[in-house]
């Protein structure tokens, strides 16, 4: 009964985070913590290759990491490695039936997925208190952008609760913010269909606009696809510019995969998920990465970048020495529990038994 009222007031703490008005004297934060959250998926082949296939294929194998607010996490990884449907389960975007137990995916990620130390109520939940921007832009290329983020307003912000004029006043408050105010009159544009574009948005102004449509409710978590994607070095070094300024400034909690990231972005980040076959390689600083590098034996030079060090190691064709580091030393966390219990455990990393 005490968990049921429990699981209750967390569930009326997040409506009420989204459906009233945020004052400027309240701030809500959210830090999501994930526990061996698995995902499998039955791969589409053809009728002759299924009689030699044995199973489901498992795109995410016991991942755990923690995402706080006021800071920015990077999901990094060679190609395939699941940052995008690591993604998709934090946002309740994937709903398909998991093929180990035949439950809904969203059951058994809300296990896995807590919410301030509480866990999840069910994929709703995830997508009432994010904002999911995906790695392609979904946008109507005659509409402006401020007719964009309008339209957005009048979908997301609920016409009992906030006024025309309020909702005009966010959206120009969002264009400040985003350093779209200066082509809030023009076209957002197709980059695919030859037409009269003249007026329309580059590739880093789109993005930002598709970064505000999802902005416009104010959600305290944002997770983002690749987002500086198909961008120049300025363009995407100015997007984690300014996603690192909102986590800062507003508090929100920022979670963005990215792909090739460069020294001067990974700047920006506060931690690193590093991911590769599913399994969680890295989870902490860049400091802390190089630190793993060289105890697995790499001399690296001063001028390389450490992230795509650790990715190209990863991509080896031994397998990379940090996911054979990675397995041996959880290997060791696992026989020290087995033997002393979570007691053993806890003393090995005051020891500073770095995994």
């Amino acid at each position: 009964m005490a968990s049921q009222r429990s699981s209750c007031s967390h569930h009326r703490h997040i409506n009420q985070c989204n459906n009233t008005r945020p004052t400027d004297d309240t701030v809500h934060t959210f830090e999501i913590e994930v526990v061996n959250l698995c995902y499998d998926v039955m791969p589409s082949l053809s009728p002759r290759m299924k009689n030699n296939h044995h199973g489901p294929m498992q795109i995410l194998k016991n991942v755990s990491f923690k995402a706080k607010s006021g800071e920015l996490l990077a999901l990094a990884g060679p190609s395939g490695c699941g940052k995008s449907t690591l993604l998709g389960l934090l946002a309740g975007a994937i709903t398909q039936p998991t093929i180990s137990n035949n439950d809904d995916i969203t059951t058994m990620a809300s296990k896995s997925i807590l919410i301030n130390n509480r866990p999840t109520v069910d994929a709703f939940t995830l997508r009432r208190i994010s904002g999911y921007v995906p790695q392609s832009d979904a946008l109507f290329p005659l509409l402006t952008v401020k007719e964009t983020l309008l339209f957005s307003a009048h979908i997301r912000l609920p016409s009992s609760a906030f006024k025309l004029s309020e909702k005009l006043e966010r959206v120009e408050s969002l264009m400040a913010e985003l350093g779209l105010a200066h082509v809030g009159n023009r076209r957002v544009g197709n980059v695919h269909v030859d037409m009269d574009t003249r007026g329309g948005l580059s590739g880093g102004e789109r993005r930002r606009v598709s970064i505000g449509v999802e902005l416009i409710h104010d959600p305290p978590v944002l997770l983002l696809d690749e987002p500086t994607s198909g961008l120049d070095s300025s363009a995407a070094l100015k997007i984690v510019g300014m996603l690192h300024s909102m986590a800062k400034n507003r508090s929100r909690t920022i979670v963005l995969s990215i792909h090739q990231p460069s020294y001067r972005i990974m700047e920006h980040m506060n931690s690193i998920l590093l991911l590769a076959r599913g399994h969680v390689v890295h989870h902490g600083t860049l400091e802390q990465l190089q630190w793993k590098l060289v105890q697995a034996g790499h001399q690296i030079e001063p001028q390389v970048n450490i992230l795509e060090y650790a990715i190209e190691d990863i991509m080896s064709s031994k397998g990379g020495s940090m996911m054979h580091m990675h397995s041996q030393v959880s290997e060791s966390f696992r026989r020290i529990r087995r033997q002393h219990g979570f007691f053993g455990l806890f003393v090995c990393r005051l020891k500073r038994f770095h995994f």
